[in-house]
């Protein structure tokens, strides 16, 4: 994935039967009776994913990153405007380590978050990347191969 240019519209739409390109034109729809079947979706503001970082941490020592924090703040309004009855289980995964964002946290909790040793060094370490034609088959084979 080209971190600079996230794609994961693009992979929903093409796992709901539709196609979309790059600049987000949809060239082929996606079922979106499914898709609403499916997901929710919410919007949360910056200010928002602060004060969920802030609270995640006070009321359950959670450090959060900020995708996470987002993804918390999901699982919130879905939990309460779905009236969910009992107690459900919910997940919810990052995709990120809290220490690729020190100065954020620093700003909210005071803290900074401690460098795990697989991180140790990774912005010193060269690039390396691969174009793929966005097909199956040469995913597979480029697996295969390497």
């Amino acid at each position: 994935m080209n971190v600079g240019h996230p794609s994961n519209l693009a992979r929903i739409v093409a796992f709901y039967g539709g196609t979309m390109d790059e600049s987000g034109k949809i060239a082929s729809s996606p079922d979106l009776n499914i898709m609403r079947q499916d997901l929710y979706a919410v919007s949360v503001t910056d200010n928002e994913t602060r004060e969920i970082i802030a609270e995640a941490y006070r009321r359950y020592n959670l450090l959060l990153e900020p995708h996470g924090a987002t993804a918390w703040k999901g699982i919130q309004e879905y939990s309460s405007q779905k009236n969910l009855p009992g107690k459900l289980l919910y997940i919810s995964l990052e995709t990120a380590h809290p220490a690729k964002f020190p100065e954020e946290l620093i700003k909210i909790l005071k803290i900074a978050p401690s460098l795990p040793v697989s991180l140790t060094g990774i912005d010193r370490k060269e690039e390396n990347y691969f174009s793929l034609e966005n097909s199956y088959d040469s995913l597979k084979e480029f697996i295969l191969k390497h």
